[in-house]
């Protein structure tokens, strides 16, 4: 049996100190990575929130225009959302595709709203304060109407795979 010298045993033991550090920056890295998904989500979660929160009493697609607005702009921004994080985290959100967070927002969208984006595709009857300038409130059923097509792009692929069929 061969018996290690004390400069083998000073070289092994920096090897095991080695190991354990990068375990250690590993479990970090990794720890980090979970901890940055689950805010994002959470993120999520109160952006479905706000927009379910704009249906009227009867969970109903209001016809209030700022209620209308508040349901597509909470679709967009929690698309932004997701851009933000995956432009300014590449590495921590390696290989977490964009689909499987806007998926996780989908599911949590009230099926009035889904339905509004994707059935109806439209706000029918959008109600404005009244105002001395009407063309004011043409711009802004006009605006909502294409932000409406933007939530749409966004929520496409989700909604396919959702679909029941």
């Amino acid at each position: 049996m061969t018996s290690l010298t004390s400069e083998q045993l000073t070289i092994f033991i920096s090897i095991i100190g080695v190991l354990i550090a990068a375990l250690a920056l590993i479990a970090t890295f990794v720890s980090i990575r979970y901890q940055l998904i689950g805010l994002i989500l959470n993120q999520l979660a109160q952006k479905a929130n706000e927009c379910n929160s704009n249906l009227n009493d009867e969970n109903q697609v209001p016809e209030e225009a700022d209620k209308a607005s508040g349901i597509v702009t909470s679709i967009i921004k929690a698309e932004d959302i997701i851009k933000l994080h995956k432009q300014k985290r590449p590495l921590l959100l390696a290989f977490l595709r964009k689909k499987y967070l806007a998926d996780q927002f989908y599911l949590q969208l009230h099926t009035s709203i889904i339905e509004l984006i994707f059935t109806i595709g439209r706000f029918v009857n959008i109600k404005t304060k009244p105002s001395p300038d009407e063309s004011v409130n043409e711009q802004i059923k006009i605006d909502i109407q294409c932000q409406l097509k933007t939530a749409k792009e966004f929520l496409e692929t989700s909604h396919k795979r959702y679909l029941k069929k």
